[in-house]
């Protein structure tokens, strides 16, 4: 009796390991299937949305289809794990530490404006739990926006390309680089930064951006739609680069219509904890 009282606690941990492991088998294998059902549902929606020359009644009910359906996936668990390959359909990107994922997508102009959408998820690896941010853009124009943080639920909507991992005094920065088709009349570019409150809750914008004397939460640009503006991060040099924009003629100075690339080039190198702007990088490399 003694003896079997003894073993009991083994006898049980050897019984248990195999149940928890095949709970955790079928936990990942429920998920992978709803991750499949869900791709499926998404390709056939977008797929319905491109074959919508124009901006329909048909297209936002598809989209109301899409938010849902990825609202309700990206809540199950290890849902994290699971990501999206939908060629430009959808933007699906993570961060090199884990924590961060930011989804977003645009749908095709309505009445020549451009609407995106999108989500947040930020791992907790602490806590060992995931919170999902549904992304609301900002209804209205926001004065100094580019001085200016502010909440999810008022996003500065673009379909983001690319995301550079920075860490400045301990806080995490994840800087994000996207587009917006806007509204037709311009075409807009963006260098936004993602951070995180001490309650899990995501932040846009934040003053690591020095732009000569002045330090912006963001930068905005704004050009012709006729324009190809090149904006993206270069590994080989470790900078954000782009092109500087200008109008074309002095006449039409603020009126983004007119501006697009003056064949210079300049860039934001992180130094110091920010991103400092390098003007004239072109005639620097031949200097």
């Amino acid at each position: 009796m003694t003896y079997l009282l003894k073993s009991a606690p083994i006898l049980r941990s050897a019984f248990l390991f195999p149940l928890v492991f095949f709970c955790c088998l079928v936990q990942a294998q429920n998920t992978e299937q709803l991750h499949n059902a869900t791709r499926d549902t998404l390709l056939a929606r977008f797929k319905h949305i491109g074959e919508n020359t124009s901006f329909s009644h048909k297209v936002n009910a598809d989209n109301e289809v899409i938010v849902s359906t990825l609202e309700n996936f990206l809540k199950q668990k290890d849902a994290f794990e699971f990501r999206f390959d939908l060629d430009k359909n959808l933007s699906d990107m993570v961060s090199e530490d884990k924590k961060a994922r930011i989804i977003s997508w645009a749908l095709p102009p309505d009445a020549g404006v451009y609407q995106c959408y999108g989500f947040v998820l930020y791992k907790n690896k602490k806590t060992k739990t995931t919170s999902v941010f549904k992304l609301k853009a900002s209804e209205e124009k926001t004065e100094n926006i580019e001085r200016k943080s502010v909440k999810h639920t008022n996003w500065q909507s673009c379909v983001y390309y690319n995301l550079i991992q920075k860490k400045s005094k301990g806080k995490m920065y994840y800087t994000l680089i996207g587009w917006n088709g806007n509204d037709g009349i311009t075409t807009k570019k963006l260098i936004d930064v993602l951070s995180f409150s001490s309650k899990g809750e995501p932040v846009f914008g934040a003053p690591v951006f020095q732009m000569k004397k002045q330090k912006w939460s963001r930068i905005i640009f704004e050009y012709s739609p006729q324009a190809i503006m090149q904006l993206n991060y270069d590994e080989q040099k470790k900078m954000i680069v782009f092109d500087h924009l200008a109008p074309n003629d002095p006449m039409n100075t603020g009126r983004f219509q007119y501006y697009g690339p003056d064949f210079s080039v300049d860039g934001l190198k992180w130094k110091k904890g920010m991103w400092q702007l390098q003007e004239d990088l072109d005639a620097k490399n031949k200097d």
